[in-house]
């Protein structure tokens, strides 16, 4: 008797907390799912960064044209399919506010240096920025997910790269005969400890912190018009544990007098397609003249 209860404890030791399997997609996705927002359906997740964008031209130096403070705030819910596993949808709201460099003042103008001419700012207010459809554990093709991660000890990241090249919100009926594709490239790391991401006891990450880079062409409200040149974005930040109320006060005021919906995550059923800043240019300013 005493023999077989030893064996039952080393079986099933008191206390053993629940680990994601990485190598199981379920799992796999369940801990994507935990960089992304909690394992608890409709539960608000906030990450705040900031950062600075600089000018970068053939031929000259970068200027340092504008520092940023920005959020997102999201949401995920489950969902189950016989085929594919487990799997989830993140809806989701993000600010990102164009700040002068000398004062840290929010921007309502901005003296263009290439052109000498003032010009409206328009911050990048993204509603939605939702998945269209869920991750799930097994691909449309058949393939189990893994997690691109890496670890080194206890210390865990996780990178995504985004190649962007589609036609441009603003183009015309014929970009793709003369040109005029958005060309763009984003790479975002989360960074978090791997003993918290695979508790599958806890529903949300403890701590992580996030960094991202960004290339991409002058914003539209820039009125560049043909100049070559584009934009770096370099930025960085972390999770927001006590949600939006713990944010910066300046991006906490802004958004809630300019945005209050972004307060909260859009509905989880929310069903509108993707947006971006340079569809909500072409919305407000409407055709140029």
């Amino acid at each position: 008797m005493v023999a077989l209860l030893a064996t039952l404890l080393l079986a099933s030791p008191c206390g053993s907390a629940a680990t994601l399997d990485l190598n199981d997609p379920d799992d796999a996705v369940r801990a994507l799912r935990k960089v992304f927002c909690s394992l608890a359906d409709d539960v608000s997740t906030v990450y705040r960064w900031e950062g600075r964008v600089y000018s970068r031209v053939p031929g000259e130096a970068d200027r340092h044209l504008f520092d940023t403070l920005a959020f997102s705030i999201r949401s995920c819910r489950s969902h189950a399919d016989a085929a594919r596993g487990y799997g989830f949808r993140v809806v989701a709201r993000e600010v990102m506010l164009y700040l002068d460099p000398a004062t840290g003042e929010v921007l309502r103008s901005w003296r263009n240096p290439f052109t000498g001419k003032d010009t409206t700012v328009m911050h990048i207010v993204n509603d939605p920025m939702s998945a269209p459809f869920p991750q799930f554990a097994i691909a449309r093709d058949g393939t189990p997910y893994r997690l691109p991660a890496e670890f080194d000890g206890t210390a865990g990241r996780l990178t995504i790269e985004k190649l962007l090249w589609y036609d441009s919100p603003l183009g015309g009926d014929f970009q793709r005969y003369v040109g005029g594709q958005y060309h763009a490239t984003e790479v975002f790391q989360f960074f978090f400890d791997r003993t918290d991401l695979l508790d599958a006891d806890r529903d949300d990450l403890r701590e992580m912190q996030i960094s991202n880079f960004r290339v991409g062409p002058w914003a539209p409200w820039m009125a560049m018009g043909g100049r070559p040149g584009e934009l770096v974005y370099i930025g960085s930040g972390a999770l927001v544990p006590d949600g939006f109320n713990a944010l910066p006060a300046k991006l906490r005021r802004e958004v809630e007098r300019n945005y209050p919906a972004f307060t909260e995550p859009p509905d989880p059923d929310d069903q509108r397609p993707m947006t971006n800043s340079w569809q909500r240019f072409g919305k407000i300013m409407g055709p140029a003249d």
